[in-house]
């Protein structure tokens, strides 16, 4: 191994710890707001929000649906740090496929959000416009 990819990686490697020490600070910060709230209260236009302040302040090489699935997941790993005892979960598909969530939706205490084929997905208006 070069010395140059050597550097590269210990460099990652930082980059890595810090970022680890970041996530867990904010993962304490959800466990607080969830304290302060007295249990779970879903506010999607609060994430929203985020993911369009972040899409919009990015200036690096990720492509933007890279970075909104990233965040996604922190916050739905964070989410569910303020109490939420059941994941929160998106379905494409759709009944002309074969595909019927009515009962899955049913069961999950209408924390499932069932996308129909070919149909507008809100992803476009939360995310703004693709890169």
């Amino acid at each position: 191994m070069s010395d140059q990819l050597k550097k590269f990686r210990a460099l990652i490697d930082a980059l890595d710890d810090r970022m680890l020490g970041l996530l867990n600070r904010r993962a304490a910060l959800a466990q607080e707001i969830g304290r302060a709230k007295n249990g779970p209260k879903y506010r999607p236009e609060r994430e929203a929000r985020i993911l369009r302040r972040l899409v919009q302040r990015d200036r690096g090489p990720l492509p933007q649906q890279a970075l909104t699935r990233i965040y996604t997941e922190i916050m739905s790993a964070c989410r569910a740090l303020e109490g939420f005892a059941r994941p929160l979960v998106w379905i494409a598909g759709g009944r002309d496929k074969g595909l019927d969530f009515s009962e899955l939706a049913a069961c999950a205490d209408g924390r499932v959000r069932a996308e129909a084929e070919g149909a507008r997905l809100p992803r476009a208006d939360v995310y703004g416009p693709h890169r």
